[in-house]
């Protein structure tokens, strides 16, 4: 089985704790895509927060964003494909959010709605750099919502879940990236289902694919392709599903695996 295609989410697995792609993975990456391999990067972000990375990589070949809800051109800019979530849903989320009073973020395109400034907001404004727009979600007039996040401890976020599955389960997709965060997109919209779709526009079946992943939201994605590989600073229960390792992110674990899966003799 030949690999041509690398699809790779960025925090916790690219990038390092501080939010930056080492010298290390940059010089194995662009040494992979001068042999021909299509790099893309699959991520729960938003294309602005992480258009620096892309260009850090000189990547010009679709960009995942939203975890799989959205692709866009990674050299016009343009958009691919978009997938919505249903204006119903959103409401029935802003309703759960606020039973259970947890934080809730919405995103459109190029906007970032919160209800109310917390501490989980400047959490996420540090990591992700988007500026946020505070409203009333009963003012919400914007219809074109990509994803929804709630953001809390993590058990109150499985009473979420659960009411999440009771109310409206078979018409979302829910996956934790992080305990703290629980991301939700439309129905049948995931990393793993977009990474392949994508592929094969690029003339790359699914098990011609090596992926990189640290969350639950990566699980599906690693399941699916050719090479599923999970990152040493993972969740202990998602690594006991996916066989494959690769050193943590602060250990320059994607390229220490690539190095050696492609035989580059790069050294660190």
């Amino acid at each position: 089985m030949k690999i041509k295609g690398v699809a790779i989410d960025l925090d916790g697995t690219l990038l390092n704790s501080n939010h930056k792609i080492s010298t290390y993975n940059k010089k194995v990456l662009k040494k992979l895509k001068k042999k021909g391999i299509k790099i893309m990067i699959a991520t729960g972000r938003t294309y602005e927060s992480l258009y620096k990375y892309k260009e850090e990589l000189d990547l010009n070949s679709p960009v995942i964003c939203y975890n799989g809800a959205k692709v866009m051109n990674g050299k016009t800019d343009e958009e691919i494909l978009e997938i919505l979530l249903k204006n119903k849903c959103v409401e029935k989320m802003i309703k759960i959010a606020r039973k259970f009073n947890v934080h809730l973020n919405l995103f459109a395109e190029k906007k970032w709605y919160v209800e109310e400034k917390r501490e989980e907001v400047e959490l996420y404004e540090k990591i992700s750099g988007l500026k946020y727009h505070l409203i009333d979600f009963n003012e919400l007039d914007d219809k074109n919502i990509i994803k929804a996040m709630y953001v809390g401890e993590h058990e109150k976020l499985l009473k979420v879940e659960k009411e999440l599955e009771q109310k409206i389960g078979n018409e979302i997709y829910k996956a934790f990236s992080r305990t703290f965060f629980l991301e939700v997109l439309a129905l049948n919209v995931s990393k793993g289902n977009t990474v392949i779709k994508v592929m094969e526009m690029e003339g790359i079946k699914a098990e011609e694919i090596m992926a990189f992943g640290d969350g639950f939201n990566d699980l599906e994605m690693l399941e699916k392709v050719g090479i599923g590989v999970v990152m040493e600073n993972a969740p202990l229960e998602l690594k006991e599903k996916i066989s494959k390792k690769a050193k943590s992110n602060d250990e320059d674990g994607v390229g220490v695996y690539l190095n050696k899966y492609f035989d580059l003799e790069i050294e660190k």
